[in-house]
């Protein structure tokens, strides 16, 4: 017999060892030796494993950098196409020319949070702790920006000051889509605001006394277009409930990921209705073009 054969096993009687104790002894070493030599012939079959670290503490970074970049399909900055079928939509729901979205804060209230950080997280007009939310939003409810994790005590310039909103702009990196206006050029568009924001050319705001029909006129329009950040955030809350109660986690970075997640949802639900609707559009054309 092979020796090297896993199952070989010398032939040992009892006569050569001095008791049966050492008799079990010895098979059960050549016993644990044939299990061995099988598994690592068995392991060697097996398709190796990688190991993926989990980093914990880097998931938000990992989100953003999947959902939040230039080239994500679900989460993304508008491209010079996206700028323009946005310029034609809003001029004509609204009869704002060269109009990009609406922007606003929202606050989400956090419930478990540490006594010590409430002074920071607890605002003038909100007796709770919360969490603000920035986001840019469309006609259709598409949220194309958001910036969560400012705490609550701030107002909504000193949001803007941290959201990386107007980075492109900034950098001279933002689509260039030239309008006029009162024989004024411009070369980038406009979000629609409230009084809070800025007196920027980026941003456009209601006035705050009328002193004319036209004045009446705009103001009018200004705030019914600016409703669709609202609209957004009502569907935001209404769709998932845990963001409309008030957030249980520990962390702000938890919270985050939570806020963040729920809006890539969001823009994910928006994105399977348009497809469906444009179905339904195309195969009703058909339907009308054979009957005719």
């Amino acid at each position: 017999m092979d020796p090297h054969n896993p199952t070989y096993a010398p032939h040992v009687s009892l006569s050569d060892i001095e008791d049966e104790a050492g008799a079990l002894a010895i098979f059960a070493a050549y016993e644990y030796t044939r299990i061995e030599e099988e598994e690592e012939a068995q392991s060697s079959l097996r398709i190796p494993r990688n190991p993926i670290p989990c980093e914990r503490e880097l998931a938000e970074e990992r989100l953003k950098a999947d959902y939040f970049n230039e080239n994500c399909r679900v989460f993304k900055k508008p491209n010079m196409h996206d700028v323009q079928n946005l310029y034609t939509k809003h001029e004509k729901e609204h009869g704002f020319p060269r109009m990009l979205s609406s922007i606003d804060c929202m606050h989400w209230q956090w419930k478990n949070c540490p006594v010590s950080w409430q002074g920071q997280y607890v605002s003038g007009h909100k007796k709770y702790p919360t969490i603000l939310l920035e986001a840019v939003a469309s006609k259709n409810l598409w949220i194309w920006h958001a910036f969560f994790g400012v705490a609550g005590a701030n107002n909504d310039i000193n949001v803007l000051d941290n959201s990386p909103l107007l980075d492109d702009l900034l950098n001279d990196e933002s689509p260039v889509a030239p309008f006029e206006v009162n024989g004024v050029v411009f070369e980038k568009g406009y979000y629609l605001a409230d009084g809070i924001y800025p007196q920027w050319a980026t941003f456009i705001k209601s006035f705050t006394n009328t002193i004319d029909d036209k004045h009446s006129l705009f103001k009018q329009r200004q705030e019914s277009a600016r409703k669709n950040i609202e609209r957004a955030f009502d569907v935001l809350q209404g769709r998932w409930g845990i963001i409309q109660q008030p957030a249980r986690a520990y962390q702000v970075t938890k919270i985050s990921r939570i806020m963040y997640s729920y809006i890539i949802l969001h823009n994910m639900i928006l994105k399977d209705q348009n497809f469906n609707e444009s179905l339904y559009s195309k195969k009703k054309e058909k339907k009308v073009c054979s009957k005719n």
